[in-house]
């Protein structure tokens, strides 16, 4: 798999491409980020912003920004990641609402952004910014009425259970006795 995206990624080079290198870097991104390989994956992301300063978008600047956080988080450097996913908050406003970029991305930037940063803060001890920002996010995702949204900002945001409390046998809901966060938030997108 990752030699074939590696092929591909040549080829857009060969082609000078700037919009398709950057879907070939996204891809590996992904790949190595889901498999684990999440300095991989950092290194993959630096490479995508290297590609995305050079289009002049700065939509695709903010991508690379949440990529790099993405994959530095869960690479254990927390104080890098809110780094990252701070500037690509900062950037959100530059295109990102709609367009060709939000096709090929799928999911609104801004909500992935602000889910993994509430993670991270989560990580670091900010419980209440932690709990605004998955309450933020959640509710950007309900204004859209983007169900694969919803569902991104309830796992990672509103409900990381697996960060704060030991995986028990038995699998629980999320529910708000469960979970410190605000409840309006989780009765409204679950129901």
């Amino acid at each position: 798999m990752k030699a074939a995206l590696s092929i591909g990624l040549a080829l857009a080079e060969e082609l000078s491409d700037l919009e398709l290198q950057l879907k070939a870097v996204w891809t590996l991104w992904s790949y190595n980020l889901n498999s684990g390989q999440y300095a991989e994956a950092k290194e993959v992301g630096e490479r995508y912003l290297e590609i995305a300063l050079r289009t002049g978008n700065p939509a695709n600047e903010t991508v690379g920004r949440r990529l790099i956080g993405a994959a530095t988080h869960f690479f254990g450097a927390q104080e890098d990641a809110r780094r990252e996913l701070t500037l690509s908050l900062d950037h959100a406003a530059h295109g990102l609402d709609g367009g060709a970029n939000q096709m090929w991305f799928l999911l609104n930037q801004s909500v992935l952004a602000k889910a993994m940063l509430a993670r991270v803060l989560l990580l670091q001890g900010k419980i209440g910014q932690s709990r605004s920002l998955a309450a933020e996010c959640l509710q950007e995702a309900e204004r859209e009425k983007d169900k694969l949204a919803i569902a991104y900002a309830l796992r990672n945001a509103v409900c990381p259970r697996p960060m704060t409390r030991p995986i028990s046998r038995e699998p629980k809901c999320c529910s708000p006795r469960d979970y410190p966060w605000p409840e309006t938030s989780i009765a409204a997108s679950t129901s």
